[in-house]
């Protein structure tokens, strides 16, 4: 089960004064341009390939849930998400809701820690 939002927390507090030019955005993070600032690249359309890096949520239960609680979880939380009202809501503020499988979800969790995990060690950032 994962809300997918690329950029949400940068989009939604850079977009107004972006917007109303008090700001001057250069390029976004996401894979593709946000709906709620059409007209800010890429940094892969501006030629930084494979710089996209984008906000995302999960949710999560304790490891030993029963099975049967997690799946009602999964089946209710799918069925929001899937809702019209909620999907408009979001996507106005430059979310793409991404309801997947727990295993679809693992999978994207395990991706996104050996990205970071590559970009810690070659940036030699510590925690002293």
């Amino acid at each position: 089960m994962a809300a997918r939002a690329p950029n949400i927390k940068n989009t939604i507090a850079m977009a107004p004064p972006i917007q109303q030019g008090r700001l001057r955005g250069i390029a976004q993070m996401g894979e593709k341009r946000s709906c709620v600032l059409p007209d800010l690249p890429t940094l892969d359309q501006l030629g930084m390939h494979g710089a996209q890096i984008g906000g995302w949520y999960g949710l999560y239960a304790p490891a030993k849930s029963p099975k049967e609680v997690v799946a009602k979880l999964h089946a209710d939380i799918t069925s929001v998400l899937a809702r019209s009202d909620i999907r408009e809501r979001c996507g106005d503020q430059g979310a793409e809701l991404v309801a997947g499988s727990l295993e679809q979800l693992a999978a994207f969790v395990r991706r996104e820690s050996a990205l970071y995990a590559k970009i810690i060690q070659s940036s030699g950032i510590r925690v002293d």
